[in-house]
């Protein structure tokens, strides 16, 4: 396969201090860069940056919200207009609201400061962290809130579809009219039309645990389903999925540019064992038909690559891939084939020392990608990609997709000896971030892997692959953090990929 060329210009006066958070493009080919030192709900420094398109700083505002206790959440281009979005807590109301920033794109003023919801929480922990979603063409946005569940109360969640001004076109307070431990919401998009998906995992059986004995078998206690709301119903439409009698361990929805939304997932043969495949449809739009969901299980000698790693099991009762792992991404070639990105995330708590004195530590793992290539009705196709994280955060961690013409590109840190390293064996631990290299691993519509370095790590500044944004095609903005404690700066820069 010829080598892909992928070229990255680092702005030489970009080191900035605390973290960067989102940036978007400007019609005039400037960008502008959220950073922050914030922390949830306290008080924080949000600073926006416009730069031109050489990376070079032209301005710089600090914005100040009203409210002292606050979060900022998103950066966002709408149509022609530019959001910040944050979430404002008041202490003696216990009530979280939800606002939106005008933000003026020459002078970085706020121009105008946009109600968007508010929902009462008895408690500050527990945060309701808002989700927003944009649509495909950039028209629409969904703002999605759940309610925090209670005991004896039903599932409830904030939910609205607003234009590119943030003017409603409808919004609604949707309680379900089930007891909230009954219901787990996995995930949901918003498609052009203002449609909005949203999958979950609904227990039918009135109880909450996984699985019910039927004619002797275990089967599932509950049903996965897809809830279709839009604004001419306060009831949504509800589709359901014929899988048999498989345990579901999460899903991800996707709605495109044609009108189709993509959903896919893992399911298990046992509650509480290892994935055994994947399951991937679609469903239009428009009159809300489905297409016959595929079941894709997980050949024997794919399982047995991943078990290589130590994140799979071939022998015993159980054979299969971990429950660790998340389809991340849905991607779409240009040939209209589809890749179902996933990756293993693992968390583990530690807990050292006496009763009296005792520390607490967390481990981030994150290893292998296993990525599904589907082609209308052709075999699906299984790619490992290997790879060994760990860390004690997340921001070098994870992996970034990028779909070039009829290929899959996917970059994550690695370690340098794993570039040359046979695909088979097990890869090498990245043991420090800062002597890592960017790697790219190139998946053709074959399910061929060839990986390539992109660059080494000079110093300790270290690629955030999560935090790579697409700025146009064949451009993203790139971040990477100084790996210091206590010194926490990041850089950034250009990547074109060609």
């Amino acid at each position: 396969m010829k080598a892909q060329v992928i070229n990255v210009n680092w702005a030489e006066k970009s080191r900035v201090k605390f973290d960067y958070e989102d940036a978007v493009l400007l019609d005039n080919g400037n960008y502008i860069m959220r950073k922050s030192s914030q922390h949830i709900m306290q008080m924080a420094q949000n600073t926006l940056v416009l730069l031109n398109n050489s990376m070079d700083v032209i301005k710089e505002k600090e914005i100040k919200f009203d409210e002292k206790l606050n979060h900022g959440d998103e950066l966002r281009k709408i149509g022609n207009n530019i959001y910040l979005f944050y979430t404002a807590y008041g202490f003696s109301t216990q009530i979280f609201t939800y606002y939106a920033l005008k933000i003026d794109e020459k002078t970085l003023e706020i121009q105008s400061k946009i109600l968007l919801g508010s929902l009462k929480s008895n408690k500050l922990v527990n945060f309701l962290e808002p989700t927003y979603k944009l649509s495909e063409d950039s028209s629409k946005l969904l703002f999605f809130v759940e309610k925090p569940d209670y005991k004896k109360e039903n599932k409830q969640f904030l939910m609205s579809v607003l234009d590119s001004n943030l003017t409603p076109i409808w919004s609604q307070n949707i309680d379900l009219n089930i007891p909230a431990k009954q219901v787990d919401i996995y995930d949901m998009d918003i498609s052009n039309i203002g449609k909005v998906f949203v999958s979950l995992k609904h227990y039918d059986q009135d109880v909450t645990k996984e699985s019910i004995r039927q004619d002797g078998e275990k089967i599932p206690s509950y049903s996965f389903k897809m809830f279709v709301y839009d604004e001419r119903k306060t009831k949504p439409k509800e589709l359901a999925f014929a899988l048999g009698n498989k345990f579901i361990q999460g899903s991800k929805v996707v709605c495109d540019n044609s009108g189709e939304v993509k959903i896919a997932g893992f399911y298990k043969a046992k509650y509480n064992g290892r994935i055994t495949g994947a399951f991937y449809t679609t469903v239009n739009d428009k009159d809300l038909t489905m297409s016959k969901p595929q079941v894709i299980p997980i050949p024997d000698d794919v399982i047995a690559l991943i078990d290589v790693d130590g994140y799979a099991k071939t022998k015993g009762d159980d054979p299969g891939i971990d429950e660790d792992f998340v389809i991340q991404y849905i991607k779409k070639r240009e040939n209209g084939s589809i890749d179902l990105v996933a990756e293993l995330h693992e968390i583990k708590t530690t807990t050292s020392g006496t009763a009296g004195s005792s520390s607490t530590s967390v481990t981030y793992y994150y290893g292998d990608v296993l990525n599904i290539h589907v082609e209308n009705n052709e075999k699906p196709i299984f790619t490992r990609i290997p790879k060994m994280q760990w860390g004690a955060s997340t921001y070098f961690l994870g992996v970034y997709p990028i779909v070039y013409n009829d290929k899959l590109i996917l970059l994550y840190n690695d370690d340098k000896d794993n570039v040359e390293k046979d695909i088979s064996k097990k890869p090498d631990r990245i043991r420090k971030f800062g002597e890592s290299i960017l790697m790219a691993g190139i998946i053709d519509t074959k399910g061929k892997l060839t990986r390539q370095k992109v660059y080494s790590h000079e110093g300790d500044y270290v690629t955030m692959p999560r935090f790579i944004s697409k700025i146009s095609d064949g451009t993203y903005l790139v971040m990477s953090g100084l790996e210091r404690m206590f010194n926490y700066r990041t850089k950034y820069g250009l990547m074109t990929v060609k």
